[in-house]
């Protein structure tokens, strides 16, 4: 990864990743049909693009290399959940070259201990609030990003929504927002040709309903 920042002088270096289970279980993520160290090179706003579609890498600081200067502005937010996304998205904002190797040097292990595989919901709807965030900064400074933007941001509300939704009382106001969210935004994910079929079939769902969204949910993914 530094041979290659250093060849294309990139500010920023991502790279493949394998997900590791306890069980051994492994699966190369984001694997494409190009020979093993290709080197692709693209705008940081580009890679953005890409990463909130869900492409080539995902947005967490891991499986990266940074030139220095760019966290020199930067810092983590607070959020329990989320806060490396959001970190990564200022990041990408700031990088001029970013360059992807396709090859994977990074071993994303599951420990079921850990905070993504936790029951306590509340610190999930950081992600909501990560995302209501970064769409304000979107909307005022960078509107080629609305649309894949806009499909995280509906992406992470269906989530974090699936999670939520067994104890409406617990969770009454936090999924009515995500709610509210969902019917404003579904409208451009539908439109968006980027958006993945199982987003914009949840999109249509939503339509007649979030109890016919759990009931197809429930029935189709169980």
């Amino acid at each position: 990864m530094y041979d290659t920042a250093t060849k294309y002088k990139a500010d920023i270096v991502t790279t493949n990743q394998f997900k590791i289970w306890n069980d051994g279980k492994t699966v190369e993520l984001f694997r494409q049909n190009v020979p093993y160290g290709t080197v692709t090179e693209k705008t940081g706003i580009e890679t953005l693009s890409d990463m909130l579609y869900g492409k080539t890498c995902y947005a967490t600081c891991c499986c990266k290399l940074y030139k220095k200067d760019i966290f020199s502005d930067i810092r983590f937010p607070s959020y329990r959940m989320g806060e490396d996304s959001y970190t990564m998205y200022k990041c990408f904002l700031k990088a001029e070259t970013v360059a992807h190797l396709y090859k994977p040097n990074y071993y994303y292990v599951q420990h079921e201990e850990s905070a993504m595989h936790s029951d306590n919901y509340h610190k999930f709807y950081d992600y909501i609030e990560l995302s209501d965030s970064f769409i304000q900064i979107v909307n005022k400074d960078y509107p080629q990003l609305f649309l894949p933007a806009v499909n995280r941001l509906i992406e992470n509300n269906f989530w974090v929504y699936m999670k939520m939704r067994s104890d409406p009382k617990e969770y009454g106001t936090q999924l009515s927002h995500i709610t509210e969210n969902i019917k404003y935004y579904r409208k451009y994910a539908l439109a968006d040709k980027n958006v993945c079929t199982r987003t914009r079939l949840a999109c249509l769902l939503s339509f007649f309903g979030m109890k016919v969204l759990n009931l197809v949910y429930d029935n189709f993914t169980n």
